[in-house]
Parts: C-alpha cells; sequence; structure tokens
C-alpha cells in the first residue's frame, strides 16, 4: 500500500500499523489537524503497548480514537514510484476496537495467522479548491510468527470516495498486498514498534 496510506496507521495490531508507520507531521494547508491528535496517539500508544509488554490476557476491547493529518508535501514524498499523490494535504480518523485477547494471542503464539476486525477510516482530502471526504474500510491479515511479523496485507474491502480519489486508493492497496510496495518498511516498522518502542513507552520512556 503507499506510504502515505500506511501513515494512516490502518491497521490493534490494527493499533500496531497505526501506531508505528505514521509518518512526521507537517502543516496541513486548508486541512488543520485536530488540536488533541498528539494526545490520541500517546494515549493509544501507552495503552497498547502496555499490552503487548505484559502479554496478560484481559478481556474486553482496546479503544482508541486517532487522527492524523499531513501535508501535501509529506503526501507526495511519501508516493511511491509507481504511484502519484496529485492532490493536496489529507487527514483521517479512525475509532479503533481490537479485543485485547486477539493482540495477546497473536504476539505468544508460535506462529499465526490474524485478520483484524473492520475498521472505516474517514479522511479529508484536498483537491484543488475542495475538501473531499473518502470512506475505506479495511481488515488486514498479519502473519506472525514468535512474535514479530512477517507479512501483511492491508486488505481494503470497500472504498466510498469520488472516482479519482477512489482509483488511487485501490491502486495503492492492490500493488502493496499484490506486489508490496512497502512490505518491507511495513514489517520493519511494526517490529520494531514491538520489539525497541513498546518496551521505552510501558517503561514511562
Amino acid at each position: 500500500m503507499l506510504n502515505w496510506m500506511a501513515h494512516v496507521r490502518l491497521a490493534g495490531l490494527v493499533l500496531v500499523l497505526l501506531l508505528a508507520i505514521a509518518a512526521p507531521l507537517g502543516t496541513a494547508g486548508a486541512i488543520e489537524p485536530r488540536a488533541d491528535e498528539k494526545a490520541r496517539l500517546k494515549a493509544c500508544e501507552k495503552s497498547l503497548c502496555s499490552l503487548v509488554v505484559s502479554k496478560k490476557s484481559v478481556k474486553g476491547d482496546l479503544q482508541c480514537p486517532l487522527s492524523k493529518a499531513w501535508s501535501k508535501k509529506t503526501m507526495k514524498e511519501g508516493s511511491a514510484r509507481k504511484l502519484h499523490w496529485g492532490f493536496g494535504a489529507a487527514k483521517c480518523e479512525v475509532e479503533l476496537r481490537v479485543p485485547r485477547e486477539m493482540i495477546v494471542g497473536a504476539l505468544s503464539a508460535a506462529e499465526i495467522k490474524v485478520t483484524l476486525p473492520p475498521h472505516t477510516v474517514e479522511c479529508e482530502v484536498e483537491r484543488e479548491s475542495k475538501i473531499d471526504k473518502a470512506h475505506i474500510t479495511l481488515a488486514p491479515i498479519i502473519e506472525l510468527k514468535d512474535g514479530r511479523a512477517k507479512k501483511i496485507w492491508v486488505n481494503v474491502t470497500d472504498i466510498k470516495a469520488p472516482g479519482v480519489i477512489k482509483g488511487v486508493v485501490w491502486s495503492a492497496a492492490q500493488l502493496e498486498d499484490s506486489v508490496g510496495v512497502f512490505h518491507r518498511r511495513m514489517i520493519k516498522a511494526v517490529n520494531r514498534f514491538i520489539s525497541e518502542d513498546c518496551p521505552k513507552v510501558a517503561s514511562g520512556g
């Protein structure tokens, strides 16, 4: 999937994807980030990392309302050679809800393939003199071995957006899942988040 799609952190382990691959925030132009954007990400990261490090099976869901905004420059820099971001700034929001037992089970198993619950990401995309809406539904699939991600499929299942935006997003999703345009980067980011970042976050670092 295109780098800027990964930035949305569309993915409990959905959260792992979302929290591991976000790009640095830039000025978002006509689309402004939420005032509590960083606070939301930090709170979600803390909740997830506590679970990742302890691996204690607790009932209930891990829930996080998240949002992320990117400048036009950041979006363009994140594009792959095979894809071109021809729009402006963008902002996406998602209400993440993943069973805690699913996260712990995936990280504790010797080998497992997990399909995460479907999530719909609501985005705003700056295009010419207007802001278009896009609703992207995905259910990421992750293969793990000994607590480390080996393969990831973004698995976009539905897109509701103007034709030109829908076409770019579908192309990005299909390229990532079939060719793996950003697959190595995603795998590396997810594993770094699990093994390096989370212990620091969980310990208060």
